[in-house]
């Protein structure tokens, strides 16, 4: 749905996007342009060893690429869209969680 290039740039698939989000069953539009917008921008930070090694905890899914294994994590390496309840009720963006934020914070001296 997304890419990031390096860390100076983004670009979004706006079809897919279009393909997954609106209908019956499906997310808002703005909720998965949001969730991905913070996802890139998370690989523009460099988290998940794209730059900034994990600090904490190891949490890199190697198998994915760089992203973590913490499936509520936004650095996650898929969006979850079938669950109808959290479609349809839930407008909640999901952040970065405790080992990505950790990292985050460590690089900053804090």
């Amino acid at each position: 749905m997304g890419i990031a290039y390096y860390n100076t740039s983004m670009a979004f698939f706006g079809k897919t996007i279009d393909e997954i989000t609106g209908g019956l069953n499906q997310p808002s539009r703005e909720k998965v342009e949001a969730t991905v917008f913070r996802h890139e921008f998370g690989h523009n930070l460099g988290l998940v060893n794209n730059g900034i090694p994990p600090q904490q905890e190891s949490h890199h899914d190697e198998e994915n690429g760089a992203h973590c294994t913490n499936e509520q994590c936004v650095m996650y390496y898929a969006i979850e869209t079938t669950d109808f309840f959290s479609n349809v009720f839930d407008g909640t963006i999901l952040t970065f969680e405790q080992f990505c934020t950790e990292d985050m914070a460590a690089q900053d001296g804090e």
